[in-house]
């Protein structure tokens, strides 16, 4: 475990972003065992209404909201080695509790100290990977880090639901501690590179990265949208009878996937105007297809679309990020774009959980594909001038 200076990079696929992507991997392959079971855990063993599970995915968002300025505050003036690892420690031994849960208090205030380890582990692994990616592909850097996360979507949903039906949930909170652990062993292995470190002093101007809020306001209400999509797919999928739970998140994760190579080197060539316009309609169409289908194809093909379009959003707003900012402030600045994302999460799990009681799961999806008019419509009449404007790359 070492630390590299800062130089200029030219190759990609080093050795410590392939380490770094491949750990991320089983990090968030762990996340995705849970995302898609707790739902029913909530539901079919602890005996609570679908509202609840709502909260489950929403105050692990929340929690990890509260910790982000702080954390990314401190990947830029502590370094990002000690304040990364030690943040996937406390992971990993918090993913070793859930093992000893018993009632849903119990999961909720696992899920609040797991959330707050998330919340600096998330912000760190992008930041990190920034770092490890040459500037002038960056683009193409991020979007196939971001491939982690998208293997991992469909990875985790298959095997944490395989070892459900064949096992029970705690060997299911088993199998997530041994794989945050694995993942933690490789986090040791990589060799992070060295930023002059920023101001020590704890300031406003140290927790938020004021060059990055229009595109903030974007992920604010594109993850609001994602929270519902998240929290209550797999209920949805269950209403409609689909037989095979599982393959629905691998679809969706094949359409993340799909484009994402050429999106970062498009974005790179190009800047990000086409592919916010496609990313967010594409999206749009994908929520409101959900909505109405009432068939086991129809459904698979809806989740395809919609994760075609969020695969796109995310990496081509992280590269807008990193662009905007120098290295001495991407953690802060990815901070701020995370804490948009999580309280987006938070909220839309929450608030739209009340909007499935009220108005049904089909018509929350309505509403949420409805509802990302709203940051495509900004971006163009304010967000990509800004952006033009005050890009360094």
């Amino acid at each position: 475990m070492t630390t590299t200076t800062t130089t200029k990079k030219t190759t990609l696929w080093g050795r410590d972003f392939i380490i770094h992507t491949l750990s991320y991997l089983l990090i968030f392959s762990g996340f995705y065992f849970l995302l898609p079971t707790l739902p029913f855990y909530v539901v079919n063993d602890l005996g609570q209404d679908e509202s609840r599970v709502g909260y489950i995915i929403g105050i692990y968002a929340l929690s990890a909201l509260l910790i982000r300025p702080v954390a990314g505050y401190a990947l830029d003036a502590y370094g990002r080695k000690s304040v990364y690892l030690w943040s996937l420690l406390a992971y990993v031994l918090i993913s070793g509790l859930y093992i000893w849960v018993d009632s849903y208090v119990s999961l909720l205030i696992l899920r609040i100290l797991h959330g707050l380890s998330w919340g600096v582990i998330t912000n760190g692994g992008i930041t990190i990977a920034s770092d490890l990616v040459p500037e002038k592909r960056r683009g193409e850097g991020i979007s196939y880090f971001s491939l982690s996360i998208t293997l991992s979507m469909a990875l985790g949903p298959l095997v944490g639901l395989s070892i459900l039906e064949q096992s029970n949930f705690q060997m299911l909170f088993i199998w997530t501690f041994i794989i945050s652990l694995l993942a933690l062993a490789m986090a040791l292995m990589i060799q992070y590179v060295k930023i002059p470190p920023a101001p020590k002093k704890l300031t406003w101007a140290g927790v938020y990265e004021k060059k990055v809020v229009h595109i903030t306001l974007m992920m604010l209400v594109t993850a609001v949208t994602y929270g519902g999509l998240m929290s209550f797919l797999t209920l949805y999928a269950e209403e409609l009878a689909i037989s095979n739970i599982p393959l629905v998140f691998l679809v969706f994760a094949i359409g993340v996937a799909s484009l994402r190579p050429f999106s970062g080197q498009f974005m790179d060539k190009n800047g990000p105007r086409v592919i916010i316009l496609w990313s967010f309609t594409i999206t749009v169409f994908g929520y409101i297809l959900l909505s109405q289908t009432k068939t086991e194809y129809l459904f698979l093909l809806a989740c395809f679309i919609t994760g075609v379009g969020n695969g796109l959003i995310m990496p081509t707003i992280l590269t807008m990020t990193a662009n905007l900012v120098g290295a001495d402030r991407r953690g802060v600045a990815n901070s701020t774009i995370y804490s948009a994302t999580d309280l987006g999460i938070g909220l839309g799990s929450i608030l739209l959980g009340y909007v499935v009681k009220i108005m049904g799961l089909s018509n929350m999806f309505l509403l949420a594909g409805l509802l990302l008019i709203l940051p495509l419509v900004y971006f163009f009449l304010v967000a990509y001038r800004h952006y033009n404007f005050n890009r360094l790359n």
